[in-house]
């Protein structure tokens, strides 16, 4: 999964399957997103199993810079003076 930056956050839709069984959110695994708001950042999605499965699963996906904008698409810095 890869997105352009439009100064919101990326959340990707997850779809889980096992053993060709598709699980459902909320019953067999939650998700939470980290990083996925600027581009230039490892964007992570963490599925968490739950109820009759166990463990976690973590995804990266990357947020682009969209080249036709000159819209700020990262964090704040400040440059040393020379």
């Amino acid at each position: 999964y890869d997105s352009i930056y439009d100064g919101n956050e990326k959340t990707p839709t997850v779809t889980v399957t096992l053993d060709g069984k598709t699980l459902v959110k909320g019953k067999d695994y939650t998700v939470t997103y980290s990083n996925n708001l600027y581009v230039g950042k490892e964007a992570k999605v963490v599925i968490t199993f739950i109820g009759n499965y166990e463990g976690e699963s973590t995804k990266t996906f990357e947020i682009t810079q969209d080249p036709n904008t000159t819209e700020f698409d990262g964090e704040w810095i400040t440059v040393p003076a020379q």
